[in-house]
Formats: C-alpha cells, sequence, structure tokens
C-alpha cells in the first residue's frame, strides 16, 4: 500500500498552528495589555473563527469573532477587551493576527487565556497565562486602615486605636497614628 502524497500536501495548505509566547505576560493592575497569538503559516483569517476564553468557560468567551465581525462577549470584559495588533509591523487580522487586548486590568483578570483559532477543516488552540503585577490586596487593605484610622484621629485625638475584629495583617497594627492637636 503505498500514501497519496498529492493529498497529504493538500492537507498541509489546509492547517495551520497557533502561536504564543512561551513565558507570562506580566502586566501593571490598571494598564492596558495585549496578549500575542498568531497563525503560521500566515494566513488571512478574516474567515475563520476566533475564541478567546479562560479555563472552563468555553462558552462563555472573553471575546468571539466569526462571520467577520465580534460577537458577544463575557460581561465581566464588555467595552475592555478586542482583538488587536500584537506589534506595530503586524498585519492584523489579514496576516493571521489574532492577538487580545485587554484594558483596565484588575487582579482578578490574572489566569490562563485560551486562543482558539478554527475554520473549515481547521483548527489550534493555545494557552497564554497573564500575570498582574502591582500593590497586592493586603497593601490595599493595609492603605484603607490607615487611611480611616487617621482620619479617626484627626477627629478625635484621644481615641486609641482598636484593632479587634479587623481583617488586617500584624503589620497593619503597627500602623496606628495619633496626632495631637493644639488645644
Amino acid at each position: 500500500c503505498g500514501t497519496n502524497h498529492q493529498f497529504d500536501e493538500i492537507l498541509m495548505h489546509l492547517s495551520f498552528t497557533v502561536v504564543v509566547p512561551g513565558d507570562p505576560i506580566a502586566a501593571h493592575v490598571g494598564s492596558t495589555v495585549i496578549l500575542p497569538c498568531w497563525i503560521s503559516p500566515p494566513e488571512n483569517a478574516e474567515a475563520l473563527e476566533i475564541r478567546w476564553y479562560r479555563h472552563d468557560q468555553f462558552n462563555n468567551p472573553i471575546v468571539f469573532y466569526r462571520d467577520g465581525k465580534l460577537q458577544d462577549v463575557q460581561e465581566c470584559f464588555r467595552n475592555r477587551s478586542s482583538l488587536a495588533l500584537r506589534s506595530d509591523q503586524s498585519g492584523g487580522l489579514k496576516d493571521g493576527d489574532v492577538s487580545l487586548q485587554l484594558e483596565k486590568l484588575t487582579f482578578q483578570d490574572e489566569d490562563s487565556f485560551h486562543c482558539e483559532v478554527s475554520g473549515d477543516r481547521k483548527y489550534d488552540s493555545k494557552v497564554v497565562d497573564l500575570k498582574i503585577t502591582g500593590e497586592s490586596k493586603e497593601r490595599n487593605q493595609l492603605q484603607k486602615v490607615s487611611d480611616m484610622n487617621l482620619f479617626m484621629n484627626l477627629m478625635n485625638p484621644f481615641r486609641p486605636c482598636y484593632w479587634e475584629n479587623m481583617p488586617v495583617s500584624e503589620t497593619a497594627k503597627e500602623v496606628c497614628v495619633f496626632m495631637p492637636v493644639n488645644v
């Protein structure tokens, strides 16, 4: 039995590979980030289906592109997600660039994002990890406690600091500030 080399060659032209960076993408809370994703060999992706989603949320995509337009997206990403160019030299969808742009990043955005591209007898998917940098949640909580304590002490400089039933770390207890008031 021989193989049909002509058929194998046709199948190779019908397929592509989704490519993403090997390392996680790091971005600062509040900023905008592009999660690079493209198909290789480059081909026009305008007629393909592009789906960006989080783990176990295939049916609730962040971005879903089909029939030449963006479809409905996840509520928490509405007005802050889109397809974008991965670089200034990118030709966009016409060159197979299917990168995802996320704006106004929050700590909750840190996750693994799946980039899936499919078409007539073509399909591939890869994962991009997003890490969010910036002030930690505990530091933000510490600042809120510190601000509240400062305000209370400005209003009553002789009020002692109470920490019972306060969800703060041990280091937060050192933040108690007393402001003397001229009498």
